[in-house]
């Protein structure tokens, strides 16, 4: 063998170890060294990395952001309806090597996955009913649901972000049905608010009524003891008056009855001797 062909080979040999001993790690990626299958070491700042060439094998996992679409589920609430869910999930590998001891790889995600899921929002959701998912409650339920799988699902490495319904329907054989009953529902709920509110109306008048009733007893109250008041100070100037001069007393009683015996608007003729002319 020339020299040119040793050196060459030489140089290929070199060349193959080192390819065999080194690997970038991409900023997407996180990886595991393996020794003849054993965990070596993790590696997650992206770069360039070496290894023991024929000796140690890498795994490279994701470390983005994944999302995964669960398939379509009939869930039955905890009121007897269903409902078929069109949901989602994303989460993150947190712990490469529990991931890879319990999962594997990525493939086998959904097959581990998927079924805790599923059995979380069925568990959840079975003590639900649909007016709670309808309603403002329904973010909590979902904070509960993704709490209890995000527990779960630590212990394969995995991180939780997000559990999202993107729809719920209802079968179509229940949806007419279900949808009658609650309008009749909501339709007994309104008359049930109509009717406490006359009955506070009507309190509210009758309270009105009785402060008016009050209000009309005192002032007739008032008026008929301003009335005698006036009465007594009347009597008491004719009796004065009386004491000081009798015939113009005299008088002024004639003119009282005369002004209480005429009508409004009613003619009144009267001779020239007449009483009630006397003194004028």
């Amino acid at each position: 063998m020339s020299k040119i062909h040793y050196y060459g080979a030489l140089l290929f040999g070199a060349l193959f170890i080192f390819f065999q001993s080194v690997f970038i790690v991409m900023q997407t990626e996180q990886v595991i060294v393996l020794q003849f299958g054993e965990y070596i070491r993790t590696i997650k700042e992206p770069g360039l990395s070496f290894k023991v060439p024929f000796v140690q094998s890498i795994v490279k996992i994701d470390r983005r952001l994944l999302s995964y679409d669960l398939p379509p589920r009939r869930i039955t609430l905890g009121d007897q309806k269903f409902l078929v869910l069109d949901s989602y999930v994303r989460y993150s590998i947190s712990d490469p090597l529990k991931f890879f001891k319990s999962v594997r790889n990525e493939q086998n995600v959904q097959n581990r996955l998927v079924p805790i899921i599923m059995g979380r929002l069925q568990s959840a959701l079975g003590q639900s009913s649909l007016s709670e998912l309808l309603s403002v409650k329904r973010v909590q339920i979902l904070e509960e649901i993704i709490t209890d799988i995000r527990e779960t699902v630590a212990e394969f490495g995995i991180e939780l972000v997000d559990v999202r319904i993107r729809k719920a329907d209802l079968p179509p054989e229940n949806s007419k049905a279900i949808f009658s009953r609650m309008q009749s529902d909501r339709e007994r709920e309104a008359k049930l608010l109509r009717a406490e509110g006359e009955e506070r109306a009507l309190i509210i008048r009758a309270d009105a009524d009785k402060q008016v009733t009050n209000i009309l007893s005192d002032a007739r109250r008032q008026a008929m003891v301003l009335e005698g008041t006036a009465e007594a100070t009347a009597t008491k100037l004719l009796t004065d008056a009386y004491g000081q001069d009798r015939k113009f007393a005299e008088f002024i009683q004639k003119m009282r009855l005369l002004q209480e015996s005429i009508q409004t608007d009613t003619p009144l003729y009267l001779s020239t001797d007449s009483e009630a002319l006397q003194g004028l």
